[in-house]
């Protein structure tokens, strides 16, 4: 039987684990908005070696960062003010639910 990669769509709290992305089998992928997250300049000297696995994972193409689609941003922003749930979402949610679709 042919099996696909797995593909992980993940957030910033991930990353501040400390995580060892080579765990992983798979492609991870997240969004600009969440590595900005963790660039925040009054972190950014406390989050030194996340950063160092960030670029080392980008750079070896085990992380992709991605833009989500205009329209898939649109359609997380739809539904959640249907649910209720828009005021509670940051931008960086909004496009990491819209990177999954």
């Amino acid at each position: 039987m042919n099996q696909n990669p797995s593909i992980l769509v993940i957030d910033a709290n991930i990353f501040l684990t400390g995580i060892n992305f080579n765990l992983f089998k798979g492609k991870l992928y997240t969004t600009p908005s969440i590595i900005q997250e963790i660039e925040v300049k009054r972190y950014k000297k406390k989050n030194l070696n996340i950063l160092m696995k960030i670029h080392a994972a980008i750079n070896s193409n085990k992380l992709i960062i991605k833009t989500p689609e205009r329209k898939y941003i649109q359609k997380v922003e739809n539904k959640s003010k249907l649910t209720g749930d828009y005021k509670a979402l940051s931008i960086a949610d909004v496009e990491l639910i819209a990177l999954t679709l």
